[in-house]
């Protein structure tokens, strides 16, 4: 899955409106002329030149721009020079609250290499580089038993160790394979507790 544009929904402030932004140039958020983002003019507690947002198929990221004053993320938490944005973060840039969210191409199964609808949406990605899909009758080809551990389906076993035992797994809620591990011996815990 790529990332091919972001949605930034002002939710609360002078400016109520949503745009959408495709292509991979940095972008300047500010209350200055120069700015590609313009905040309000009005708000001195944003500065004329705050960050800089970048879009690349993989990641969303804010940078601030050096002496900036200090914005705000998720639970009221200070942005550090960089942050890696996730789908649905909410960022304040003094009055204005911005909503973060990513339009993403359709992903490919790991099997047929065609197009996945993905059914419901999904919650916030962390890693949306790394996900992979699978049609489910393609996943039922692939399948080597029966076992299941809660809503996952053993694909098959792709290791073993002396703390437990990697299987690859599908979700059918989400059409994506994961990788999970299970510890097989009791008395390895510390060890397989080291290991995740």
């Amino acid at each position: 899955m790529s990332i091919v544009a972001i949605i930034l929904d002002f939710i609360d402030g002078p400016k109520r409106h949503r745009e959408r932004i495709a292509g991979f140039r940095p972008l300047l958020l500010g209350r200055g002329e120069d700015a590609d983002l313009q905040l309000p003019e009005t708000d001195l507690s944003v500065s004329r030149r705050q960050a800089y947002l970048e879009l690349s198929p993989s990641e969303c990221v804010l940078t601030m721009v050096a002496g900036a004053n200090p914005v705000v993320q998720r639970n009221r938490t200070p942005v550090a020079h960089r942050c890696v944005l996730k789908n649905g973060d909410e960022i304040r840039f003094g009055q204005t609250l911005l909503r973060i969210s990513f339009e993403v191409q359709n992903s490919e199964c790991m099997i047929c290499n065609r197009r996945v609808d993905r059914g419901p949406a999904e919650e916030a990605e962390d890693h949306p580089d790394l996900s992979i899909y699978a049609h489910e009758h393609c996943a039922d080809s692939i399948r080597s038993s029966d076992l299941t551990f809660g809503c996952y389906e053993v694909l098959e076993v792709v290791g073993d160790g002396g703390a437990g035992r990697v299987y690859q797994v599908y979700e059918r809620r989400t059409r994506r394979v994961w990788a999970l591990k299970y510890r097989t011996n009791p008395g390895q815990s510390r060890r397989f507790d080291r290991e995740m």
